[in-house]
């Protein structure tokens, strides 16, 4: 069998029309490039790649022995890209990035792991377990090259997972109960009220609104605040400009944040303008939230891709940057800067797989073990924070029925249909008005 082109493997892996965007996007006065030299695995050479691809798909609850074989495959595709020049950088970087995770991501560990925590919720939901891809980000360049050996940003981080410390966090957190990023609840309650294609979109919506008003907020005022801007987004109450504006958007009482001007309206401006956060200038947030809704291709922790990693200011203070001094470089303002966001989370991919494969961590069949190892570290790093993102959320839904004097099901129906946001009580100044729900409310 010839060897395969980058076409022909991003083709029989399912990513075609990440192959067709990358084209569109190179610059055209550069030479196509040549990936003639690129190793075939080593099996049966009647055997398809797509087959072969399906092999190990049916065994994603452990590492088996092909998994090295496509460690080796996505190892030898990044050698080959990288040395071939400049064009071959380019596809390695910004968007272009996002056609070779398909392959890529077969190297990462996504098809390893073990069922200890049990599956996910997310195979009873239209479209079942989305597909585990990588986030575009922006690469080490020329700004990094002065920060003082950059180079070595994915080995630190790497080897601070798969430290002693790394790996007693990981198991600390593992034995936790539940999984964090398990948000499959909370889609199943807006498809019981707005159907499925509806429910499932306007879900992703909400978790991008939680991820846009993330920074600096500990889960149940981030989730109680992103359900409000969720509601006044949906009701076009927000508009990009507003936000953006520099002025302070009135909220209520209780829902506002120190940070809300500088920070959280820019990421929510996005998502009023387009559906989601803008992956290369505000990686965290997109790594975090749901699915980007004109760009499927971004999808993070919170809409069933467990691929990215979340590294927010517990990871960077207590973890990356907490033993080991030269990842400081990386760091402002407690989160990663763009373009150092890359490397840490290649490292901690690399490491994540390694404890997968070990079985230092539990990874739910069909879901890559990065956001696992991640949720894990943070859980143990804050081990007062409990429960799950679907429980944070029918917490504040419980609360809300309480406050109202209503059922839970009035609650979730009414929020779902943008008619009262949860967490605000009766009669609560708002926008410059008075909210009041519908008349069963007493």
């Amino acid at each position: 069998m010839p060897n395969p082109t980058l076409k022909q493997l991003l083709a029989a892996m399912g990513a075609k029309s990440d192959a067709t965007s990358v084209r569109s996007k190179l610059p055209a006065a550069r030479k196509p490039l040549d990936l003639s030299g690129l190793p075939q695995p080593s099996v049966k050479a009647a055997e398809p790649l797509k087959a072969l691809v399906r092999k190990i798909q049916a065994n994603t609850h452990r590492a088996g022995p092909l998994t090295p074989l496509f460690d080796k495959l996505g190892s030898n595709m990044r050698s080959s890209l990288e040395r071939s020049g400049e064009a071959g950088q380019n596809l390695l970087s910004d968007d272009r990035r996002v056609a070779t995770d398909a392959a890529l991501d077969l190297g990462m560990g996504t098809m390893t792991g073990s069922i200890g925590k049990g599956s996910m919720g997310w195979e009873k939901l239209p479209g079942g377990i989305p597909r585990q891809h990588g986030i575009a980000r922006v690469q080490p360049g020329k700004l990094v090259q002065a920060a003082g050996k950059p180079d070595q940003a994915e080995e630190l981080a790497y080897n601070l997972v798969m430290s002693d410390r790394g790996k007693r966090l990981a198991a600390e957190g593992d034995a936790m109960p539940g999984v964090w990023y398990d948000a499959s609840d909370t889609y199943q309650s807006a498809i019981d009220v707005l159907g499925d294609e509806r429910g499932m979109a306007e879900a992703h919506r909400l978790h991008n609104n939680i991820a846009a008003t993330t920074a600096l907020s500990k889960p149940n005022s981030n989730w109680k605040r992103g359900n409000l801007f969720h509601s006044l987004g949906g009701k076009g109450m927000l508009t990009p400009e507003e936000l953006r504006s520099g002025k302070l958007v009135e909220v209520p009482e209780g829902f506002g944040h120190l940070v809300q001007r500088k920070t959280h309206q820019p990421a929510l401006a996005n998502v009023v303008e387009s559906g989601g956060i803008d992956h290369m200038t505000n990686q965290k947030p997109a790594s975090f939230g749901g699915q980007h809704a004109t760009n499927p291709n971004v999808r993070g922790n919170l809409g069933g891709n467990l691929m990215p990693a979340t590294i927010d200011e517990v990871m960077t203070s207590k973890f990356f940057g907490a033993l080991e001094p030269r990842l400081k470089f990386a760091l402002a303002g407690g989160a990663p800067k763009d373009w150092a966001y890359a490397p840490l989370e290649r490292g901690l991919q690399r490491g994540a797989a390694e404890l997968a494969q070990q079985g230092v961590i539990s990874v739910p069949r069909g879901f890559a073990p990065t956001g696992i190892a991640q949720e894990n570290i943070w859980r143990a790093l804050n081990p007062t924070s409990k429960g799950t993102s679907s429980s944070v959320f029918a917490d504040l839904r419980a609360q809300s029925a309480r406050d109202l004097g209503v059922s839970e099901e009035q609650v979730n129906d009414m929020f779902w249909k943008l008619e009262h946001p949860m967490g605000l009580k009766r009669g609560l100044p708002w926008r410059g008005g008075l909210v009041d729900p519908k008349p069963y409310v007493k």
